[in-house]
């Protein structure tokens, strides 16, 4: 009998240290992200940002570069993802794969980034046409 009630507190003991390790502490919180089944990090949303000081207005030949970031399910940053950029309207902005946008023609461009299905929400981007100065007017004689 004392050798089953051993037997049993061993068990119960090693039942508590495995139910810790496995459980951690709590109470931290964690930067890395959760893998899928398959090792890699579910992409939930992706996020293309404007740069700093820019309203997305350009003039046709102006460029600038827009940045995307990927998040998972708890709205954790994934880094090391490679987006493939789109614009809805090419002969207004094109974008390059690194998200380069070059201003062609006055109109009104949406570009998008996506990678793992998952496509951002749409980042409008204005090209206004160039004003032209009109000529001086002619001089009295």
């Amino acid at each position: 009998m004392v050798q089953s009630a051993k037997c049993f507190l061993y068990a119960a003991v090693c039942g508590l240290i495995i139910s810790a390790v496995f459980c951690g502490c709590g109470g931290g919180t964690s930067t890395s992200s959760i893998p899928d089944i398959d090792g890699r990090v579910e992409i939930a949303k992706i996020v293309v940002e404007l740069p700093s000081g820019s309203d997305g207005t350009l003039k046709p030949g102006e460029s600038l570069k827009l940045t995307a970031s990927a998040f998972d399910k708890a709205n954790k940053p994934i880094a090391g993802v490679a987006f493939t950029w789109r614009s809805s309207n090419p002969a207004v902005a094109e974008v390059d794969q690194t998200g380069l946008v070059r201003a062609k023609s006055p109109g009104v461009a949406d570009i998008t980034a996506s990678a793992a299905g998952v496509v951002s929400a749409p980042r409008r981007l204005t090209v206004e046409s160039e004003e032209e100065v009109p000529p001086p007017p002619p001089s009295p004689r």
